[in-house]
């Protein structure tokens, strides 16, 4: 776990340091087109679905529903509060999941109609039963990946992309009992942005 953590804070630390030498608003005249679009100041809300494909054979699928809301600190970087709800699948019967994410994501290339992005960030899962089995039900997450957006009109955009996704609970209930999932998420929405 002291891993995940040491690779998440330099993430942090790398879109934080890229985010503030962006602070400055744009005023050459030369700004092209795209470079409108996630403005410092502005706000964002998606709406995306989720898959999750298990790499660690513990036979657990997931699909889940994610909503969120963005605020862009700085040109093209944006601190997303995301809601999430799942149904998962094990061995066993289905269950429901909830929970809530803290994204960060920064748009590193941006133009007329799309832009590519990374994003990284921290979140929780309760569920209606252990995930794994041999786990809890409540569970914290991190997840870090790339995606798109393709504008679609003035305000709203496709998005999609992929991630690398963790799932255990720290060993909150002893070492014994943290068998975590590693996987890749994708994932496929809307993004509509309000200047």
């Amino acid at each position: 776990m002291r891993k995940w953590i040491l690779a998440s804070s330099t993430l942090v630390m790398f879109f934080s340091t890229a985010a503030f030498a962006q602070i400055e608003p744009q005023t050459k005249p030369d700004i092209k087109p795209g470079d409108d679009t996630f403005n410092q100041g502005s706000f964002s809300f998606n709406l995306y679905g989720e898959t999750f494909g298990d790499l660690t054979n513990k036979n657990v699928q997931s699909a889940s529903q994610t909503m969120g809301v963005g605020y862009y600190y700085a040109n093209a970087c944006s601190l997303n509060l995301e809601l999430t709800s799942c149904f998962i699948h094990e061995s066993g019967p289905l269950t429901y999941g909830y929970g809530a994410n803290l994204i960060l994501r920064q748009h590193l290339i941006r133009r007329e109609n799309w832009s590519l992005f990374a994003d990284v960030g921290p979140g929780f899962l309760e569920a209606g039963q252990r995930v794994p089995p041999a786990g809890t039900s409540f569970n914290l997450t991190f997840r870090t990946g790339m995606g798109i957006t393709h504008r679609m009109t003035e305000h709203m955009s496709l998005i999609g992309g992929g991630r690398y996704y963790h799932l255990s609970n720290a060993e909150m209930a002893g070492r014994e009992r943290n068998p975590s999932l590693n996987g890749i998420e994708a994932y496929f929405g809307l993004l509509w942005n309000f200047h």
